[in-house]
């Protein structure tokens, strides 16, 4: 019996074995399966963890050592996007895998300074924009040295100041010059008028009451000379005073005829009258009226028998031996006009030349016309010039030199003028200016611009459409 149970118990001991021999043995199958499966994960997250980019074409991918079919940058490392759990054990690799992320950083900080730098190193050719090139380089088609070219992300444009492409301003052709001094001594021409001049003016009135005899001259155009009879005068005051006069004279009393002589010339009596009633010691019935100097009658205002008051303007005599010219100059050239000056005038009328002399620059401007009056005199003995004819005035201004610019270079508004000032490497800027004098070719520049300056003097439409100046100029009226 005792037999057995051994057996019994040795079976079951076996039994209890290999159960627990079974046991252990799938245990390490899980292990060896689990630890396949990290190393699977660990691989694909190293794969991963190993792709390589273009920086510039990010769709552009590849191994390490590779370069970008694009532009022929080198690949970098991209960093995976997929979060990872560690386990205990794994921290070394971790660290590794951080140190590979921190240098793919430095490389990418380093190729976008690479492509700064280069950006920001760019030469190019003035003349031929298209050609690029490094430092020290020459341009193959000119030979001229390449300048640096400013980055426009980099550059601080100050007011009023653009940027155009400088390939942009090679193709449509823009050409510019330099501001220098010029001489603006051309001849302006203005047109002028006629005018009788009012120093050889005389204007007959009386200082009496009275009535008009015998009128001499009855019409406007007659010639008169000096001491010619214009009309006689019967008047009750002078009659009063003319014998006051011979009375005096019968007294013999000197200081009455003094004093009586005296009143005839403060009534206006002529000196040659006077001496014809002192000499005669008759009375005079009519006292004439003589025309103090030569001319025509410009203007009548009598007739025979008239009735006259003191002060009233009976007779204008004008001396046109001498007349006046009145032109109208614009107002930027009457700075270059100065009194005393030469002047020809044509008659175009007559195909007719004369030199005249400036004799007055008036200081006013007319605020319609913007244009000043100058006053010529002019010789007129033989009678060609006759007032209120039109007639083309040429002066001959000052030959200085001064600052100029091409008449071309301007863009002219309603009220004020500008250039495009080239700054280099394609930036332009708008300069509001003042202008001067001006001929057919160059204009004068008061205010604005400086002896040396470069200006666009061909193309600035252009520009103006390419770089929206309205908004440039609108924000200069602020």
């Amino acid at each position: 019996m005792k037999k057995i149970v051994f057996i019994f118990i040795s079976i079951l001991c076996v039994m209890v074995f290999q159960a627990y021999a079974e046991e252990h043995h799938h245990d390490h199958e899980s292990m060896d399966m689990d630890m396949n499966k990290s190393s699977q994960s660990l691989d694909v997250k190293m794969s991963e963890a190993e792709t390589y980019y273009c920086t510039m074409h990010p769709e552009i991918r590849g191994k390490k050592g590779g370069k970008c079919p694009k532009c022929g940058a080198d690949l970098v490392l991209m960093k995976s996007s997929s979060s990872q759990t560690l386990e205990r054990g794994e921290f070394k690799e971790e660290h590794h895998h951080d140190h590979e992320s921190m240098d793919m950083d430095m490389n990418k900080s380093s190729q976008s300074l690479d492509v700064k730098m280069s950006e920001a190193e760019t030469y190019y050719c003035t003349m031929h924009p298209e050609i690029r090139g490094k430092k020290g380089g020459k341009c193959p088609k000119c030979g001229a040295d390449l300048v640096l070219m400013k980055s426009s992300s980099s550059q601080t444009l100050e007011r009023g100041e653009f940027m155009v492409d400088p390939v942009l301003v090679q193709r449509i052709g823009v050409k510019t010059d330099t501001v220098k001094k010029l001489r603006f001594g051309n001849n302006v021409r203005a047109y002028g008028n006629i005018i009788a001049s009012s120093r050889s003016q005389n204007i007959i009135s009386l200082r009496v009451h009275g009535w008009i005899e015998n009128l001499n001259k009855s019409a406007v155009g007659d010639t008169v000379k000096k001491k010619d009879r214009l009309f006689d005068l019967n008047s009750p005051e002078l009659l009063s005073a003319q014998a006051d006069l011979l009375t005096a004279k019968h007294i013999d009393d000197k200081r009455l005829i003094t004093s009586s002589i005296n009143r005839l010339r403060q009534l206006g009596l002529h000196e040659h009258t006077i001496e014809e009633i002192n000499s005669t010691n008759k009375p005079l019935k009519i006292f004439p009226i003589y025309a103090n100097q030569p001319g025509v009658i410009y203007k009548l205002n009598i007739r025979n028998g008239d009735y006259i008051k003191p002060s009233m303007p009976l007779i204008t005599i004008q001396d046109l031996s001498e007349v006046w010219v009145e032109a109208d100059v614009p107002e930027r050239y009457l700075s270059g006009i100065s009194m005393g000056s030469p002047i020809k005038i044509i008659v175009s009328e007559i195909a007719h030349e004369k030199q005249g002399i400036v004799d007055y620059i008036y200081p006013t401007i007319n605020p319609e016309t913007r244009t000043g009056k100058v006053r010529i005199i002019m010789d007129n003995k033989e009678g060609i010039l006759r007032p209120d004819s039109f007639v083309d005035v040429i002066f001959s201004l000052k030959n200085n030199q001064y600052l100029g610019i091409p008449n071309q270079a301007i863009l002219r508004s309603t009220e004020k003028n500008y250039v495009i000032k080239s700054m280099g490497n394609g930036n332009f800027k708008m300069v509001k200016i003042d202008l001067g004098l001006a001929n057919n070719e160059f204009t004068q520049i008061t205010s604005g611009l400086t002896e040396g300056d470069e200006i666009v003097i061909s193309g600035q439409f252009l520009i103006d459409a390419e770089a929206s100046l309205t908004n440039v100029m609108s924000s200069m009226e602020r």
